[in-house]
């Protein structure tokens, strides 16, 4: 469980910095609650795998396994599916 949770750290992170870290924390209101699903991709050798949390409460809503070196995760606007690209296969 130590290490899903150092995932989903890492993977915040990531989306705090690529929606612009600082501005994202700044429109934040006090005892606002995070929604939504945040996704984080985990590469290890044989075992590598995609993980959803909840946002709000970061409980682990499913995994799945992956190809070998998942580099990112998407979920294009409207749409009810997520795609992993896998760095090593060159593919979605």
């Amino acid at each position: 469980m130590w290490r899903k949770f150092q995932v989903l750290m890492v993977a915040a992170g990531f989306v705090g910095a690529a929606c612009g870290g600082a501005s994202v924390a700044a429109d934040t209101q006090p005892g606002a609650v995070a929604s939504g699903t945040v996704w984080a991709t985990e590469r290890t050798p044989g075992n590598s795998s995609v993980t959803a949390f909840d946002a709000a409460t970061g409980r682990v809503l499913g995994t799945t396994a992956v190809g070998s070196r998942p580099i990112g995760v998407t979920s294009p606007h409207g749409s009810k599916y997520v795609y992993s690209s896998d760095e090593s296969a060159n593919q979605l």
